[in-house]
């Protein structure tokens, strides 16, 4: 396998690619990987109640710095859910943030009562 993938990214791989159906992870197991759950699919998103309002402003200052944004603008665009270039760069910084930190990039979009909703049904 290539050098760049993760550690736990090669399991994770080694475990889907099994011939044998029977040896092979189901669904639920790929879903308890440690490296789905950090990299989870934006789709799971759909339906939850989005946090909108806690802007990561440490990232809006450094695209304001580097490269110039207008952070009013910025932040009007996040607010109001706009699909463009200011929150592509906004929420791409975001999840490399998250990855860093070892989070799940979606918790960053929780409010912290779905948050708590979603890790009581786990327990």
């Amino acid at each position: 396998m290539p050098r760049f993938i993760s550690d736990s990214g090669k399991d994770f791989l080694s475990k889907i690619f099994v011939t044998d159906p029977e040896k092979r992870i189901d669904i639920e197991e790929i879903r308890e990987h440690p490296w789905y759950k950090l990299h989870q699919p934006e789709t799971q998103s759909f339906g939850a109640e989005r946090n909108l309002g806690n802007i990561n402003m440490q990232i809006v200052k450094q695209l304001e710095d580097q490269l110039h944004f207008n952070s009013e603008n910025l932040i009007k665009s996040i607010k109001s859910n706009r699909h463009n270039h200011l929150t592509a760069t906004y929420y791409l910084l975001l999840k490399r943030q998250m990855m860093k930190l070892n989070k799940p990039y979606l918790e960053s979009f929780l409010s912290p009562e779905t948050l708590t909703l979603k890790y009581s049904r786990l327990k």
